[in-house]
Formats: C-alpha cells, sequence, structure tokens
C-alpha cells in the first residue's frame, strides 16, 4: 500500500464520519478522536506515517470495535485504515 492509498482511505473515512447521524455522548467523544486522529494523519507530508502515529492506529482500531453494531460501514472504513496503517509498518 502506498502513501497515496492511505490518505484515500484517510478521506473515505473523513466523509463517513461526516454522514454518522445521532450518537450517544460515549460515541461522540470518540468520534471526535476519531476525526482528530484522521486529521493528524491527513496533515502528515511526506511519506508514509512513522511509528509516532501507532497510537492513532490503536485508538482507530479500538473505535472500530465500538461502532460494530450501531455503524458498521463506519467500523468497515475504520479498518480499512488501520489496515493500510499496518501493511505501511505503522
Amino acid at each position: 500500500m502506498s502513501d497515496t492509498e492511505l490518505r484515500e482511505h484517510l478521506t473515505n473515512l473523513h466523509q463517513e464520519l461526516k454522514n454518522v447521524g445521532v450518537v450517544d455522548e460515549e460515541s461522540q467523544k470518540l468520534l471526535q478522536t476519531i476525526r482528530a486522529d484522521v486529521q493528524l494523519l491527513l496533515a502528515h507530508k511526506g511519506p508514509a506515517p512513522s511509528a509516532h502515529h501507532a497510537p492513532a492506529r490503536d485508538r482507530l482500531a479500538e473505535s472500530a470495535r465500538h461502532f460494530d453494531i450501531s455503524h458498521p460501514q463506519l467500523a468497515a472504513t475504520i479498518r480499512t485504515v488501520v489496515h493500510t496503517l499496518n501493511n505501511l509498518g505503522i
């Protein structure tokens, strides 16, 4: 996977986040964290993000589990990003 593919997946996730409807307070906080992580990863310049982005990857993986039932499409999109980060060695 390339940096370009990661950016495409992150952009898709960003769009998916915009489409999430009403959620409980815990989910809302988690969505804010996801948005911040996506912005962090999108703001990265140069080649693929480095190992210091691993905490963002871990938070994304946990959030995918959280949204499995309530927002399965969002969870799948998050998993795609996590998979891409893993393939890039993050």
